[in-house]
């Protein structure tokens, strides 16, 4: 049995489409923010991300993870959708089994 996010696999960039979020800046501004939010909670808790590792779980097709791996030490993603997770080549990344 295929997970859910198998069917939504061909059509992620249209889905992800959003007129007021897009009218912003482009979406990899939002994964840039994101990885900063991240990176900034590691060091509030006294942690050296570069020194830590991370595990983006539900990493889908590896955008936030893409942007995030040159901030950690170790980074991997995993997802349970084959599907998304063919956009993840050159990425460390498994398939999470359910």
């Amino acid at each position: 049995m295929n997970p859910e996010f198998d069917t939504y696999a061909a059509a992620y960039e249209a889905l992800l489409g959003d007129p007021l979020r897009d009218g912003f800046g482009p979406r990899d501004f939002f994964h840039e923010r994101k990885i900063i939010l991240v990176r900034d909670y590691f060091r509030r808790l006294g942690a050296d991300p570069t020194k830590c590792s991370w595990l983006d779980i539900g990493c889908g097709q590896g955008d936030l993870l893409r942007a995030g791996l040159r901030d950690f030490g170790s980074a991997i993603g995993c997802d349970v959708s084959r599907e998304m997770l063919e956009a993840c080549k050159g990425l460390p990344v498994v398939r999470q089994e359910h």
